[in-house]
């Protein structure tokens, strides 16, 4: 069972014009074509620590980070760039994910992000890679479902979609990343901005976020296409419309 703190709907609204999350069925990855033309998140070439309201932009995307806190956690740790150099997940204590050897980012402490596109066009978010951080270097001590990451997608008029992820549980070399894919009405669907966050669970099966400082998540290759790729895809639609009418008549 997901459920809310009372701290979600209070904080969320002071720093970003979230509405309540509605209930959602957890939704397994399913197989979604590539577009031909994306913008791939990969956080190569970064390293250290990320504070709460930093920014960064990938082709026509912008990634900001922050916390569920006043002030979007200006000043505070809210996450890190992670790889196999100097900046490594330490296993000491954190229970670390397993399975990319690349530059990733984790949202730490509740943290979350937001996508945009900085021309304001809408974009559809397609795949990613993700995996829970456990925050007890004890890979004993986490439920077979140990968080779920959810998506929370805006169009132009703030109507949204959600779409929950189930993230997979410790294995002897700690938590796996997993390639997820957008699925049904949400993968066709564009939107203006999204926000992803996680949800930690217990061994009852409860979820929630931003009320234990235990719901963080590691995330890589955030592929979203790119507009050019919709008015393509947009004329090719019109083109076969014309061609079955022509056939009609």
């Amino acid at each position: 069972m997901i459920r809310k703190s009372r701290l979600v709907s209070q904080a969320v609204q002071r720093s970003h014009p979230f509405k309540s999350c509605l209930g959602a069925a957890l939704v397994a990855a399913a197989a979604l074509a590539a577009p031909a033309h994306a913008t791939i998140v990969d956080f190569e070439g970064l390293a250290g620590p990320v504070g709460g309201t930093e920014t960064i932009s990938h082709g026509n995307l912008n990634v900001g980070f922050y916390a569920n806190v006043e002030g979007d956690g200006a000043g505070y740790l809210v996450g890190n760039y992670y790889n196999d150099d100097a900046f490594a997940c330490d296993p000491a204590y954190q229970a670390c994910p397993a399975g990319n050897g690349s530059t990733w980012y984790g949202a730490l402490n509740d943290s979350y992000i937001e996508l945009s596109s900085n021309d304001s066009s809408p974009f559809r978010l397609v795949s990613f890679d993700a995996s829970f951080i456990g925050g007890n270097a004890s890979l004993g001590g986490y439920p077979s479902i140990p968080g779920v990451l959810r998506v929370q997608a805006f169009r132009a008029d703030r109507s949204y979609l959600v779409q929950d992820f189930l993230l997979g549980g410790a294995t002897p070399a700690g938590f796996p990343f997993q390639h997820f894919t957008t699925s049904g009405a949400f993968g066709s669907e564009t939107f203006v901005n999204a926000y992803i966050f996680a949800f930690a669970c217990n061994g009852a099966g409860e979820c929630s976020a931003f009320d234990s400082d235990r719901a963080q998540f590691g995330i890589d290759n955030i592929e979203v296409p790119e507009p050019g790729t919709f008015a393509m895809m947009g004329l090719g639609l019109m083109g076969l419309a014309g061609a079955r009418r022509r056939r009609k008549s």
